[in-house]
């Protein structure tokens, strides 16, 4: 794997490949069940995805089956090509024996034209912070579509970035090997 990210509750990991695959795992059980322990989300026809992230929750817009306690995650991405912004929602559950649905609706949403190099989203969802290497750090409230990227101001040359679970904190990285913290609340 090139990129990979564990949900702040530890149960699922994902992770992309050379290919722009996403590949995933909850508690050691693939999405489907694979026999090696992963299985891959498909990704939209043209896109082929180069980091993720993942949150352990999501808002509460979502309706829940009844009769589980599923474990509910929103897989965010960027793609390779163009730098585009998407997610993709999954519920997991341990009814029965692990095992997850696949993406809600029709698969991966692009949220908006945001055009990232690198992102973090915080184990809630509600804080997603991402890097454009030409235009600095940006802010995207509440993590979710319709939301509005804000640029933040910061030091030149950020890399990489990431956000704390709770949004409270963000620490970065420049090319040059400095290291930035700040807080999470941009207001």
């Amino acid at each position: 794997l090139n990129s990979i990210a564990v949900s702040d509750d530890g149960a699922m990991v994902v992770g992309t490949q050379s290919g722009g695959t996403v590949w995933g795992r909850f508690n050691g059980w693939a999405y489907p069940n694979a026999a090696d322990g992963w299985g891959s989300f498909a990704a939209p026809d043209q896109y082929r995805f180069k980091m993720v992230d993942v949150s352990s929750e999501m808002s509460s817009d979502r309706w829940i089956p009844t009769g589980s306690r599923p474990s509910w995650y929103r897989i965010w991405a960027i793609d390779t090509t163009d730098g585009s912004v998407w997610y993709g929602d999954v519920t997991c559950t341990t009814k029965g024996q692990y095992g997850c649905t696949g993406m809600f609706g029709n698969g991966w949403w692009k949220p908006n034209t945001a055009k990232l190099s690198h992102l973090s989203v915080s184990a809630n969802g509600r804080h997603l912070w991402g890097v454009q290497s030409w235009a600095g750090v940006w802010y995207l409230g509440d993590g979710l579509s319709g939301s509005t990227w804000t640029q933040v101001p910061a030091p030149s040359g950020i890399t990489t970035i990431s956000v704390s679970g709770d949004g409270s904190t963000v620490w970065a990285t420049t090319s040059s090997g400095q290291i930035y913290q700040r807080p999470g609340d941009v207001t």
